[in-house]
């Protein structure tokens, strides 16, 4: 009863959502840093990139209305020692070649830190890209029918955009918690594709160890982990979270030479990732890990570092919504009033 009655206070206050809710800073989530004709090629996963020139944009207007931007090491300072400005941090997921042709030379021009996540399944070549294979099957086809791979989902009469792309957002809840080994079965049985393309696809979109390795010259980059097979470690067993948070921070730190301190949960909804995994992380000495669920950054994470929020960031992204994002409105839509995630 307290609580509600406190929840609908606040949904009328912005003053008392700004005090309580907008917190030391917030973290951004990128993927694709592609120019525009690369990223209208998949229009269904537009999320996932931004242009060097929108990027650049927002760096400029954060750095313009005085929010520092800083590491994610740096953050956990500022959490203990905050001071008036916000921080932001930046932080990009999976290993994608465009990260160093075209992320790196903004993140250089702006002098702004960021964190790249490596899911080790990119620089060996083998990742099943999915999402990107999923828009293109429902583009081409007026059906998706997963029995084959032994999984009951069919959707007939697919014939304009919208409901291709319902049926999009819908398979893609279906596919997004399978293994690794129903991923790639998807990709060979359901789209067609042979092995040749699978790599050709990853050998086209991946940085190669060697590129990892240049991107992490920069003093402004910092390399974390993000699984071997970028599954949904919730939806794995035990084992096989385990496993995949374990090897793929131990692959990292052999390959770099250097400790592996932060880590990112595939796709990273709140169903992503839960007290196993913070476990798990928490055994490793992994330092901080994060969702992508939107949120502020408060102090109590400092007691709860691997359950951290962020909030994804495009060319699309309105002023609007970070507005609300930097007043805590954002926040306390998505939690109410849990300050921490999970």
């Amino acid at each position: 009863m307290i609580k509600k009655l406190l929840e609908s206070i606040l949904h009328r206050s912005s003053y008392l959502t700004n005090t309580l809710y907008s917190g030391e800073g917030y973290i951004f989530m990128l993927h694709r840093i592609l120019p525009i004709e690369e990223k209208i090629k998949f229009d269904y996963n537009s999320s996932l990139a931004i242009t060097p020139k929108g990027l650049e944009d927002f760096i400029r207007q954060f750095q313009e209305n005085n929010f520092d931007i800083i590491s994610l090491d740096d953050a956990f300072f500022r959490l203990k020692k905050p001071k008036k400005n916000k921080f932001i941090c930046f932080t990009i997921d999976d290993g994608y070649k465009d990260n160093l042709t075209f992320g790196l030379p903004v993140f250089e021009k702006m002098n702004v830190p960021f964190t790249v996540y490596i899911s080790s399944c990119f620089p060996e070549n083998r990742a099943i890209y999915w999402w990107y294979f999923l828009e293109t099957h429902i583009k081409r086809n007026e059906s998706i029918d997963l029995s084959s791979i032994g999984i009951n989902f069919k959707l007939n009469n697919l014939i304009d955009e919208q409901s291709k792309l319902d049926a999009f957002q819908k398979a893609s809840q279906i596919i997004k918690p399978l293994s690794y080994e129903k991923h790639k079965e998807f990709a060979l049985k359901i789209c067609g594709l042979t092995q040749e393309e699978l790599e050709g696809f990853n050998k086209q979109n991946n940085m190669t160890w060697d590129e990892i390795f240049e991107l992490n010259k920069s003093s402004l980059v910092t390399i974390g982990a993000h699984t071997t097979d970028h599954v949904s470690l919730k939806n794995q067993s035990f084992q096989n979270s385990k496993n995949q948070i374990q090897e793929s921070i131990l692959l990292l730190e052999n390959k770099l030479g250097e400790k592996m301190n932060h880590f990112a949960y595939p796709y990273g909804a709140l169903t992503d990732a839960g007290k196993n995994e913070f476990n798990i992380l928490k055994s490793l000495n992994i330092k901080s890990a994060v969702y992508n669920h939107p949120g502020s950054v408060f102090k109590q994470h400092l007691e709860f570092p691997y359950q951290l929020p962020r909030i994804g960031l495009t060319d699309e992204t309105s002023i609007s919504r970070l507005k609300k994002l930097f007043s805590g409105r954002l926040h306390f839509e998505f939690n109410g009033s849990n300050k921490i995630l999970g």
